[in-house]
């Protein structure tokens, strides 16, 4: 009785299948013997979440590491808010935004807070006790009254587009006027201003609007 000469080729390729544990052997429909193909990778790999990176060093933004740290800790921390038709949204997300352009000589103090209504405040003052404040929070309406307004004009910020500056004083009686203007964001509130009420001198318009041009989020 004669051998089949197909089958020592059939015994060879069966061998060289099970020898390699990344193929799979399938049979020829064909040639009727076993041939190898090789394994293919997983076609939707899991892939890590990279946490986002700043855009900006915080010496570019007038801050110490230590400071800058605390002030991005609020991003992307959530908040509610409600809806013109009362309804709550939960989807909100903090963002932070922050002027690019300091003025030589102004240094930073800063107050974070955390929680329910997360908000950020910074108080750019140099020697000569001039300062301006920028600061971020959740808007829930203002509280306080309106000052004389001089002045108004429009400035395009870098990052969050135009805004409305405001060229007030709060004081009638007094000379002292400042800029200020206020972003208003998906419910949340990006404030400027050109020095506190009593506490310091304004920074001169040039200066102030070069800072509220190059506002920017920070991530």
């Amino acid at each position: 009785m004669k051998l089949n000469v197909a089958i020592p080729g059939l015994l060879i390729a069966l061998l060289a299948g099970f020898s390699d544990t990344n193929q799979n052997t399938t049979v020829s429909p064909t040639m009727g013997i076993l041939t190898a193909s090789a394994v293919s990778p997983t076609s939707n790999p899991a892939r890590s979440q990279t946490p986002r990176k700043p855009k900006y060093s915080p010496k570019s933004l007038g801050l110490s590491e230590a400071k800058f740290k605390e002030i991005s800790q609020l991003e992307g921390l959530p908040y509610t808010m409600k809806n013109p038709y009362g309804k709550v949204d939960i989807s909100k997300k903090f963002r932070i935004a922050l002027p690019t352009y300091i003025p030589d000589g102004f240094r930073a103090k800063v107050e974070v807070s955390k929680g329910k209504n997360p908000r950020y405040s910074i108080l750019y003052k140099n020697q000569n006790n001039q300062c301006f404040y920028f600061g971020g929070f959740i808007y829930r309406g203002s509280g306080y009254s309106g000052p004389v307004i001089l002045e108004t004009f429009e400035v395009n910020s870098i990052g969050l587009g135009k805004t409305l500056v405001k060229y007030v004083k709060y004081d009638r009686s007094s000379d002292k006027k400042r800029m200020e203007t206020s972003f208003r964001i998906n419910g949340q509130s990006y404030d400027f201003q050109s020095s506190e009420e009593k506490s310091c001198d304004p920074i001169s318009q040039r200066e102030a609007t070069k800072v509220i041009k190059s506002i920017d989020y920070a991530f």
